[in-house]
């Protein structure tokens, strides 16, 4: 690794190793190596620095609960056909208390029968997205008078990184770590 790389990894492990300990999903391997997309930033540290700062930014800063933001997870996820995110965020959704029947209908691309208003508006504004790459004029409706402007926005900024995390993941073949890959 160069010194740049170095940094990135000492500023990035600590703080995956924490998240995926409160999601209850792995993001390093036993010896301290990283899994998933997170291997791809050293590649490109100062591109990977705005990238993670746009994340943290979200994780500081996004209006909805944790059941919205899962649904709109895994709703990129099951769209993409992306293991490794599939799995995080699985683990992610249990640990934020999503039942499991709704966690396996996100992620399977399914309509889940449980979510609150703003879960099921959330998931279908994403799927719409990155499904169809439009929203219809009932659907924008009724995602405004739910989110209102900002949280629109909100809605496709969170949907951003997690379109880009299974292009990374499919592209390089990045296994789940149960070991699945991408068909």
């Amino acid at each position: 690794m160069t010194d740049r790389q170095r940094r990135l990894y000492n500023s990035l492990a600590p703080a995956k190793r924490t998240e995926a300990e409160h999601g209850g999903f792995q993001a390093n391997t036993s010896e301290g190596a990283l899994i998933g997309p997170f291997n791809s930033y050293f590649y490109v540290p100062d591109i990977s620095d705005g990238y993670i700062a746009w994340i943290e930014a979200q994780h500081d800063h996004l209006p909805f609960t944790r059941e919205v933001r899962e649904a709109v997870i895994l709703t990129v996820g099951a769209a993409c056909n992306a293991p490794f995110e599939l799995c995080a965020h699985r683990a992610v959704a249990r640990s934020a208390g999503l039942a499991p029947d709704t966690i396996e209908a996100l992620a399977t691309g399914a309509a889940p029968k449980a979510l609150s208003k703003e879960g099921r508006v959330a998931r279908d504004f994403t799927r719409a997205l990155v499904i169809r790459h439009e929203i219809d004029d009932a659907l924008y409706a009724e995602a405004h008078a739910v989110f209102g402007d900002a949280g629109l926005v909100a809605t496709t900024h969170l949907i951003g990184p997690y379109l880009s995390a299974p292009a990374v993941l499919n592209a390089f073949r990045v296994p789940a770590p149960d070991g699945s890959v991408a068909a």
